[in-house]
């Protein structure tokens, strides 16, 4: 498996007022190297906060995404170990800058059927001038101009995470100690709600929300009681139907920072409830017959990428998507009405006219290597 030293996915940058949307070939790139594309069904999670999400992170990259070997600015390493807070002021080495979105991949999973990608990002909450990143030799970039859709960094994330990643998503996994407690993540949903549906898929497939809170060493753990608060914010700050756009939401208490554990075991828990909550959404989604292949997966998002700078306040519509390359004729009408006019009796109606006529239709529906029908368990 091929791995670049950058793991930049998706970016934010406003450029004299203008701001725009850069993405990486990334995603294609991790997924097309899978073993077996065609067949392995990736679950995405993303990871959204600060300090908290940085030692995660921390965690999550010896185990999700093979660390980097090579050299770097010795300056900016003491600054990191310094304060891991500011790994957000740096682009490599798994540090991110303001409106960046990385992208990693378990690395044990990539052989298994289900390969898990982690993507961590922030909430902007300033539009200071940020340029464009510049090209690289070792993968692809581009950047579209988002003039017209959103003006400030803050908006276009609410889109990137609401609309063009939640169809795609497991886990929306929110650190409440780095973003400013309920309030900012209470406010941040009810925007993603006000922009209406992100996709046609089921409710059901819908992604889940986990809220990650900070236990003092002192207090026992009461997530149900902070998920009462959370959902009675919520409930005030906006009056549209969570299922909407999530299919649950929980909160997690994890033990302080100030507590003598070793960063695994505080994590630990972390997870074990991500992959509870993944495996959740992924069962719903063979119900439906909608969890991708990492070929199909890549695809998709292409696609839905292409649909938010073009159509962004409709649903992504994967039926109609799967079908750009097969378009119905648009004299389908015509011909169903000559083809049946030729029927001269209600026996050859039943007998001969009415299967041909489904049959075609399940034939055409099933053209080779779209997505199938998914019947087997995943790990």
């Amino acid at each position: 498996m091929r791995y670049c030293k950058h793991t930049q996915w998706l970016g934010l940058s406003l450029d004299e007022g203008d701001t725009f949307l850069q993405n990486t070939d990334r995603l294609h790139t991790l997924l097309e190297d899978l073993p077996d594309s065609a067949n392995q069904r990736p679950s995405l999670f993303v990871f959204i906060g600060n300090r908290s999400k940085a030692l995660a992170i921390k965690e999550l990259a010896k185990t999700f995404s093979p660390s980097p070997q090579y050299g770097h600015d010795p300056s900016c390493q003491s600054q990191h170990d310094d304060n891991i807070g500011r790994m957000s002021q740096a682009r490599l080495h798994g540090r991110r800058a303001h409106g960046e979105i990385h992208l990693h991949i378990h690395a044990q999973s990539a052989f298994s059927s289900r390969p898990i990608l982690l993507a961590d990002g922030d909430l902007p909450s300033h539009d200071r001038s940020k340029r464009p990143l510049a090209p690289e030799k070792c993968h692809e970039m581009a950047s579209r101009q988002l003039n017209g859709i959103s003006s400030t960094l803050s908006a276009s994330a609410d889109l990137i995470y609401a609309k063009l990643l939640s169809p795609f998503t497991d886990v929306f996994c929110f650190f409440a100690e780095d973003v400013g407690n309920f309030v900012p993540i209470v406010r941040r949903l009810a925007l993603w709600l006000d922009l209406g549906q992100c996709s046609t898929l089921p409710k059901s497939t819908r992604p889940k929300v986990l809220i990650i809170t900070e236990r003092q060493f002192d207090r026992p753990p009461n997530d149900e009681a902070g998920l009462q608060v959370f959902k009675q914010m919520l409930s005030e700050e906006t009056t549209l139907d969570v299922s909407n756009l999530f299919s649950d939401i929980q909160v997690l208490s994890l033990a302080s920072h100030k507590m003598i554990l070793s960063n695994r075991s505080r994590h630990r828990e972390l997870f074990e409830h991500l992959l509870n909550f993944s495996d959740q959404v992924r069962d719903a989604r063979i119900s439906t017959q909608t969890l991708f292949s990492a070929h199909h997966f890549s695809a998709f998002f292409g696609h839905a990428l292409h649909h938010l700078l073009t159509n962004f306040p409709e649903p992504f519509n994967f039926i109609t998507t799967s079908r750009i390359n097969n378009p119905v004729s648009e004299n389908l009408q015509d011909h169903l009405k000559d083809f049946i006019q030729n029927i001269k009796t209600p026996r050859n109606l039943i007998d001969f006219a009415v299967p041909v006529i489904a049959s075609s239709f399940l034939l055409d529906n099933y053209p080779p290597d779209m997505h199938c029908q998914v019947t087997a368990s995943y790990d």
